[in-house]
């Protein structure tokens, strides 16, 4: 069984990031940890630091029908260590073990074997790149950019997620920040003769004026897979580009992408295949910690009546910072429309409520996300597929060395006509959980 998701946290080490804009809350302790800092001969210097992230959920009825068996409950936790050296020349290397799992899964109390352990990260950084300027970064990595709708590092997730490749990018003095990225993210070996691949890479460059009051990214991403869901190739191109204008207290941003290529055999048509974003958040005092936030994400669904494939394809996305904690839906196939409202209740301590409405876009398309199904589409079908209310308190404590939290969340989704004509019941679903974890 995969790890299940959680709140995001702070990644140590990942790749400088575009500016982001807003979403719920999904790093209490995203506060850079004050470690010491080691050293060592042949090392300039050596930083360690440290993860234990512990969570229980509950997901009911999401099959929506009370009386099916369909419930569980699980404990997952995640432990990182990282090593991060600086040698000599602007040369860094730096290392991220991760242990994640969820209680029992080993099924015995003596199994020699441990599922959950990975380097998460290793990689090698040159700071001054010979003949290209900049910074080159060789190995297993992280890859976040924009407000990861399209690429993100899964955070949200106890595994989280990470890239195997290369990544060059360039920070100029006049707010450009650009990246050029190549990665492998399949390699199955079928027979000693043949196996499956699959590539990802792209182009992203972001600008960002002194002030931070305006942010536009442009980026085209690139992604060959030799073996889909239908046994096939894909072959995509993703164009597209984002903007954030921050006006006082208000701040209006939009994206918009396209895709074009071919799918299992099957064209995909640049322009008819889509997603647009648009969202405005108004800040309501105290620091911008009281906010509301309305956000609009529409993506294209597969249309029957043509040979072509126009359904929309997120990539390796973040969805759970944008469409509710439940976890129903990707930015595919969608018309997605949201409200939050977040307050600072007392130092360190907020809240967060939410309702998100669900359509789609075609009806005989499917619609579902990383932890559930809103309904698997057909002819005659209803585009109403319902609408979620989701609630998350988070409070911090802030200590010298350490930065420890504890977080609690419900979701509960009430299915519209869509969910009832996909699944034969309309019955309501619930998500709870309740995380702590620190940071050293």
């Amino acid at each position: 069984m995969r790890a299940l998701y959680a709140v995001a946290a702070a990644t140590f080490g990942i790749a400088v990031l575009p500016a982001q804009d807003p979403a719920p809350p999904q790093d209490p302790v995203a506060t850079e940890v004050d470690v010491p800092i080691l050293e060592f001969p042949g090392i300039d210097k050596l930083k360690i630091t440290g993860e234990y992230r512990f969570r229980f959920e509950g997901r009911f009825d999401y099959d929506f029908d009370k009386d099916l068996s369909s419930d569980f409950e699980v404990f997952t936790q995640r432990i990182r260590l990282d090593f991060d050296i600086a040698l000599e020349d602007d040369l860094r290397v730096f290392v991220q073990f991760q242990d994640a799992r969820f209680w029992g899964e080993e099924n015995t109390t003596v199994a020699r074997t441990a599922p959950g352990f990975d380097v998460h990260q290793g990689f090698l950084e040159f700071g001054d790149t010979p003949g290209l300027g900049g910074k080159s970064r060789v190995g297993r990595q992280i890859l976040s950019y924009g407000n990861q709708r399209l690429v993100g590092g899964l955070e949200w997730a106890q595994q989280g997620r990470s890239f195997d490749g290369f990544r060059q990018f360039w920070e100029s003095d006049n707010g450009w920040t650009t990246d050029i990225f190549a990665t492998k993210v399949r390699e199955v070996r079928t027979t000693q003769q043949t196996n499956t691949s699959g590539y990802f890479g792209g182009l992203y460059a972001t600008h960002q004026t002194e002030d931070k009051d305006r942010t536009i990214d442009l980026y085209a991403l690139y992604l060959y897979d030799e073996m889909t869901t239908a046994m096939g190739d894909e072959d995509r191109l993703t164009l597209g580009g984002r903007a954030i204008q921050k006006l006082g207290d208000l701040e209006l941003g939009a994206e918009l992408a396209t895709q074009v290529g071919e799918r299992n055999d099957r064209d995909v048509p640049i322009g008819e295949t889509y997603m647009v974003h648009a969202h405005a958040k108004l800040g309501l005092g105290n620091e911008g910690k009281t906010f509301l936030l309305g956000e609009v994400n529409l993506a294209s669904g597969d249309d029957p009546n043509t040979n072509d494939d126009e359904r929309f394809n997120n990539l390796f996305p973040t969805a759970h910072m944008h469409l509710g904690i439940m976890d129903f839906a990707f930015i595919e196939n969608i018309m997605h429309g949201s409200v939050l409202f977040g307050a600072e209740l007392a130092p360190k301590s907020s809240l967060t409520v939410g309702w998100h409405y669900f359509r789609s876009m075609e009806e005989t398309d499917r619609v579902f996300g990383p932890e559930g199904v809103l309904t698997n589409g057909g002819a005659g079908n209803s585009n109403e597929l319902g609408n979620e209310i989701d609630i998350v308190w988070t409070k911090v404590f802030p200590m010298e060395k350490v930065k420890a939290h504890i977080q609690l969340g419900y979701g509960l989704f009430i299915p519209g006509e869509g969910v009832k004509d996909s699944f034969m019941s309309d019955d309501l679903a619930h998500f709870a959980y309740a995380q702590g974890g620190v940071k050293f």
